[in-house]
């Protein structure tokens, strides 16, 4: 039962990047046509690594 739950976070953890993926090329987009600020860039560079490190982690343990 325990692997399942290993398994189901990793699955988790996997989705919850692409999110963050998603949102990154939108801001990116933005910050081109002047409508996002380059922090609102790093911001969104700064969630994408976090949802990675957490995947990461999951798979790990």
């Amino acid at each position: 039962m325990e692997n399942l739950s290993i398994k189901a976070e990793i699955i988790a953890r996997e989705m919850q990047v692409e999110a963050p993926k998603v949102a990154k090329q939108g801001v990116y987009m933005k910050v081109k046509q002047g409508e996002r600020t380059v922090l609102e860039m790093l911001d969104s560079d700064q969630e994408l690594l976090d949802a990675q490190v957490a995947s990461t982690i999951a798979q790990k343990n």
